[in-house]
C-alpha cells in the first residue's frame, strides 16, 4: 500500500516545530491505524534533511497482522563506518612502477641538464684565456714603448718569456708561430684543450686585431 511521510508541526510534549514524522494514509490526511505504521518520532536537534538520508524499516508480525516501523538516519559518517574505500595497500614504500617512473624522470632531466651545464662551464673558462692573452699583449706594448722593440727590455732581457700559463691553467700563451714576435710586430695566441674550453684558440696582434677558433669567441 502506498504511504507518504509528513512532518508533524508539534512535538509529542506539545512543543513547537522540532516535530516528528507520521505515516499518513493517502488522501486521508490522518495517521494510519494499527495495521499501518504508527507515529514515527525523531527530533531534529542539530541535523537537517539535506545532510542525511532517512531509512525506514518496516516489519510485519504474521500472527498479529501488525506492522512495526522505525526510522534511522544514514549520515555520511555512518555510511563510511566499516567500509574500506579503495584497495588496501601498505602505508609506506614504493611500488616497482613508481620507482621506474622516478628513474625515467631523473634520466630525462639529466640528459637535458648535464650537456647544458657542461657547455656553460666551457664557455665561462674562455674568459681565463682572454684575460691572460691581453695581459701578455699589454706587457709587449709597454716594452715597445720603452725600447721600440717587442722582443727585449732596456737591459736586454726578453720582454716576455714564453710559454705563459693562464691564471686558472686552462690556456697557454705563446707566439702564434716561430718568429711571430719580432722587433716591430707580434702575434700571440692562447691555446686550450677542447675537453675543457669552448674556444681552443684565441689570438691577437700588435694592430689590435683579434681572432679565435671557432669564430665568435671574442
Amino acid at each position: 500500500m502506498e504511504r507518504c511521510l509528513q512532518r508533524d508541526p508539534l512535538r509529542s510534549d506539545g512543543g513547537a516545530d522540532r516535530g516528528a514524522f507520521v505515516w499518513l494514509r493517502p488522501g486521508s490526511g490522518q495517521p494510519g491505524l494499527t495495521t499501518e505504521p504508527i507515529l514515527l518520532a525523531w527530533h531534529f536537534w542539530s541535523r537537517t534533511l539535506p545532510e542525511t538520508h532517512v531509512l525506514i524499516h518496516t516489519e510485519t508480525n504474521a500472527s498479529s497482522s501488525r506492522e512495526t516501523s522505525r526510522v534511522t538516519f544514514d549520515t555520511p559518517q555512518r555510511r563510511l563506518q566499516g567500509r574500506t574505500v579503495g584497495p588496501a595497500r601498505p602505508s609506506a614504500g614504493f611500488t616497482l612502477i613508481e620507482l621506474l617512473i622516478a628513474v625515467a624522470v631523473i634520466g630525462i632531466l639529466a640528459a637535458i641538464a648535464i650537456p647544458n651545464y657542461t657547455r656553460y662551464v666551457k664557455e665561462a673558462r674562455v674568459a681565463d684565456g682572454k684575460a691572460k692573452l691581453l695581459e701578455v699583449a699589454g706587457r709587449l706594448e709597454r716594452c715597445y714603448t720603452v725600447t721600440s722593440d717587442y722582443t727585449k727590455t732596456g737591459d736586454g732581457s726578453a720582454c716576455v718569456v714564453f710559454d705563459v700559463p693562464s691564471e686558472e691553467g686552462f690556456y697557454t700563451i705563446s707566439p702564434d708561430a716561430i718568429g711571430s714576435v719580432s722587433t716591430f710586430a707580434y702575434k700571440i695566441k692562447a691555446e686550450g684543450s677542447s675537453d675543457e674550453v669552448a674556444c681552443t684558440k684565441l689570438w691577437v696582434d700588435q694592430t689590435g686585431q683579434r681572432g679565435s677558433t671557432p669564430d665568435g669567441c671574442w
